[in-house]
């Protein structure tokens, strides 16, 4: 779990950014089958769903989920 805060700021063009704060979660585990090693995450980002702009004009997105499989050989 991982929380950010980021305060207001001046952006180009004169224009400002409200300050903002978002919560991470994420989940990891690492198994053996049949002799390779494997590595399954899930995660969800903005878990809050916080409207905010990392960059004037481009809204991030509300809610971002994913899951992750990875092997090893």
């Amino acid at each position: 779990m991982s929380f950010r805060y980021v305060g207001s700021r001046d952006a180009q063009k004169g224009s400002r950014l409200d300050d903002y704060a978002t919560v991470d979660v994420g989940f990891e585990q690492s198994f053996e089958f049949h002799g390779l090693e494997y590595t399954a995450k899930t995660f969800i980002n903005n878990m809050t769903g916080t409207d905010y702009e990392e960059i004037a004009g481009y809204e991030m997105p509300e809610y971002l989920w994913g899951f992750q499989l990875g092997v090893r050989f």
